[in-house]
Formats: structure tokens, C-alpha cells, sequence
């Protein structure tokens, strides 16, 4: 007897094992996805935790690096990107043209009637789903001055967390792989 109830705990914790791994779904298991050593990642972006200021998770390039000359109202953008982000996120990702200088109140947006650009339909990006968007734009305020914090490209996406409490996000910061990158001033 046992034996059998020796056998009987052992099977017990074999399919506590077996259901606490979930169904094999790459969310279950809260690791961040990686690419590939196949992807040819040519820009990687933290989106960190921005809850002390808003709801969000945010990260920002030097769109100086891209183009020559602050940017002005009534220049015209385009941009064209293929990425994927390590987590699900949680609401749609977007992208916008800023000015974070206290000259612009810390937090200017200079395109779009201050508005961002959905870069994936509306949708929230999967984690690992390759996502290739491409958009013109206006800027429609220009930007304080020829600096890097003035002439930002940001990525932005709202969260669950507690706005006013710094790294408060619930599922925590990730990055976006970029295997395209390209942002340029159209010729007027």
C-alpha cells in the first residue's frame, strides 16, 4: 500500500508540473522574445517605464541622427520601419515628432494637430510579430531649437500602472527590434 501511495504523489506533482506549464502559449511563460540570430536588427529601442509623468511606456531617438536641421512647421516626413516588440503591448503603439525642451513645455508634439500616428491599425503589437509601417507626415509647429532633445522621434504605448508613481508599470519595460529603420525630410 505504499508503494501505491508513494506512486499515486508522484503522479500528483508529474500533472501539477504538466498544468502549471500552461498550453505552450509564448505569453504564459512571461519571458521577453528575442530575435532571432537570423534577424538583421539594426536598431534596438527600450520602451521605459514613463508612468511618473503619464500612462505609458515610452522611447525616444535623436531624429538629428536621421536628418540636417531642427525640425520645422510645414516640413514633411517620411518614415518606413519593420520591428517587433518583446512583450504583447498592451494598447496600440504609436510614434510622433517632439520637442522635450522646458522651452516647449517638456512636451511638445510637432506634427498632426498634436497627435501621434498609429503605426500598427489600431491594433496592439504581439510579441514577436514582425510589423512594417511606412507614413508621411507635416510638422505643423517647429521645434525650439537644433538639439537632440528638441528634435525627438518617440515611441509611445499606454500600460496598466499608476500614472504619477514611477516604475509602476505592471508588465514592466521592453524593447523594439528594428530590422528597418528609415526617417527623412522630403524635399518641398
Amino acid at each position: 500500500m505504499k508503494n501505491f501511495k508513494w506512486l499515486i504523489a508522484v503522479f500528483a506533482i508529474f500533472a501539477l508540473l504538466i498544468v502549471g506549464c500552461g498550453d505552450g502559449d509564448p505569453d504564459d511563460d512571461g519571458e521577453l522574445w528575442t530575435p532571432g540570430d537570423d534577424d538583421d536588427i539594426v536598431l534596438e529601442l527600450l520602451l521605459a517605464d514613463n508612468f511618473q509623468y503619464d500612462e505609458s511606456y515610452q522611447g525616444t531617438l535623436n531624429a538629428l541622427d536621421y536628418i540636417t536641421g531642427k525640425i520645422e512647421a510645414g516640413d514633411q516626413f517620411r518614415i518606413k520601419i519593420t520591428f517587433a516588440a518583446a512583450r504583447d503591448s498592451e494598447d496600440v503603439i504609436e510614434l510622433a515628432l517632439v520637442d522635450g525642451t522646458p522651452a516647449a513645455d517638456y512636451w511638445t508634439v510637432l506634427i498632426h494637430d498634436d497627435d501621434y500616428v498609429d503605426v500598427n491599425d489600431g491594433e496592439i503589437v504581439e510579441r514577436g510579430e514582425w510589423i512594417t509601417f511606412q507614413g508621411e507626415f507635416t510638422a505643423i509647429t517647429s521645434a525650439t531649437a537644433a538639439t537632440a532633445d528638441a528634435n525627438q522621434i518617440v515611441f509611445t504605448t499606454k500600460g496598466e500602472g499608476t500614472p504619477g508613481t514611477a516604475n509602476s508599470g505592471k508588465l514592466k519595460p521592453f524593447k523594439l527590434y528594428f530590422t528597418e529603420f528609415e526617417f527623412e525630410r522630403l524635399p518641398l
